[in-house]
């Protein structure tokens, strides 16, 4: 009896290192990027404001939006480009923007300079809306990084 209470604390000891060692082994997790959007393709050969991207939006959904787009004029060159970031709400149906923050400033190059990009609430939504410059060919590449939680209830 004496020898089973010497063993009895090291037996205890190796079956708690055990499941130390099987817990460490079980909560491993990957961290995936699932809210980069699928890059979106326009162009525009005027000045026209046009939308390249949008996102419907939950009756009740908060977040934060990252935009970077890229602008190219492929018999120039030349390019416009930047990222932006902005947080919105869309609380009982009305969406609001909070302003809109140059994470990298838009810049364009010399021929293109007036062509940018933004994003705007069009119908309670988020559109992503570029405008280019007159007569000029521009191939316009959004990327967007979309963050929201969306809540049930009043």
């Amino acid at each position: 009896m004496k020898k089973l209470f010497k063993f009895l604390p090291v037996l205890l000891a190796l079956s708690f290192i055990s499941t130390v060692v099987t817990a460490q082994v079980t909560t491993r997790f990957t961290n995936r990027n699932f809210d980069e959007r699928i890059a979106q393709k326009v162009i525009t050969t005027n000045a026209t404001v046009t939308n390249v991207d949008s996102i419907v939006l939950g009756t009740n959904e908060a977040g934060v939006i990252e935009l970077t787009v890229i602008g190219f004029a492929k018999d120039t060159a030349h390019s416009v480009s930047g990222k932006i970031a902005v947080r919105f709400n869309k609380r009982r149906g009305t969406c609001t923007l909070g302003t809109i923050a140059s994470v990298l400033p838009i810049v364009a190059d010399a021929p293109l300079t007036g062509a940018t990009f933004t994003v705007s609430v069009v119908n309670n939504n988020l559109y992503v809306t570029v405008t280019g410059i007159a007569s000029t060919s521009i191939t316009w590449h959004s990327f967007l990084k979309y963050k929201g939680i969306r809540t049930y209830g009043g």
